[in-house]
């Protein structure tokens, strides 16, 4: 996206659209992007950012102990999402059965 106040407008019109956010807004260690993302109906992550740093040739190998720098915080009711599209039925079928 062009910078980080479009990333903002459409973590709003995401949210606002019901569409499930698998991570909230943070930035990554390895490139500093500014992202989120969101889930998409057949399971896996896309993600939307912008004003990450360009990488022009080789890198060196680094480690790091996170995805994120800050944020990108999984919302409470989506960490389900992490689970084989299988196991997310069983869950879901198993919290019905409990009322929850």
């Amino acid at each position: 996206m062009a910078d980080h106040h479009a990333v903002g407008r459409h973590f709003e019109r995401v949210r606002e659209a019901g569409i499930p956010i698998a991570h909230e807004v943070g930035v990554h260690p390895n490139d500093d992007l500014f992202s989120f993302y969101v889930r998409s109906p057949s399971g896996f992550q896309t993600e939307m950012g912008a004003e990450g740093r360009l990488v022009d040739g080789p890198e060196p190998v680094l480690t790091y102990r996170g995805m994120a720098r800050w944020g990108h915080r999984m919302p409470l009711g989506e960490k389900i999402h992490m689970l084989p599209l299988v196991a997310q039925a069983a869950w879901r079928q198993f919290r019905e059965r409990l009322g929850r």
